[in-house]
């Protein structure tokens, strides 16, 4: 397995460069059968808590969805012939996409089909990038053992169990999942 990246940079509608990291595993036939075998694209390998990412992609949706229908409503709707049906019907499609690209481009919750199909990043500053690419290698390190391992599954493994000592007993028993 292979991680690919390429960066890039523009201007955002501020005037501020934003840099834009672009990542994709390049994986063998074997490790893209076992991620199909086991169904591994929708797993989330990083979960990144956003609270307000859904509630914002919904009323940006929203936004649209009523700005679509009144444009429609206002300027075409009798020469095309859509009838109030055929706006509000638009409206929802418009709006629904548009709340569902927010979502995506926003969202920092990364999922195995994020990185076997690659995916851009939006980074702030060099260095985030730096960071960031640092952080997609970790990850697609814990990807590819979690690849191999199913390489295994269904067969048997015997691991050696390392002696702990008292305080750390303790320590292990008092962490809650």
């Amino acid at each position: 397995m292979q991680l690919l990246f390429k960066r890039s940079q523009n201007k955002n509608l501020l005037g501020r460069t934003v840099f834009n990291l672009w990542a994709k595993a390049a994986c063998d036939m074997d490790e893209q059968d076992a991620a199909r075998k086991y169904q591994l694209n929708s797993a989330v390998m990083i979960y990144v808590d956003q609270p307000g990412l859904r509630r914002d992609s919904f009323i940006l949706g929203l936004i649209v969805a009523i700005m679509t229908m009144t444009t429609l409503a206002t300027f075409l709707w009798r020469e095309i012939g859509l009838g109030w049906f055929g706006v509000g019907g638009i409206g929802v499609i418009v709006g629904t996409f548009v709340a569902l690209l927010s979502y995506h481009k926003l969202r920092e919750t990364v999922m195995v089909s994020d990185l076997m199909y690659g995916r851009t990043f939006k980074c702030r500053s060099v260095v985030e990038m730096a960071q960031k690419e640092e952080w997609l290698r970790r990850l697609t390190g814990s990807f590819k053992q979690t690849l191999e391992a199913s390489k295994s599954w269904g067969g048997e493994q015997v691991s050696d169990i390392p002696e702990i000592d008292g305080e750390d007993a303790i320590k292990l028993f008092q962490v809650r999942f």
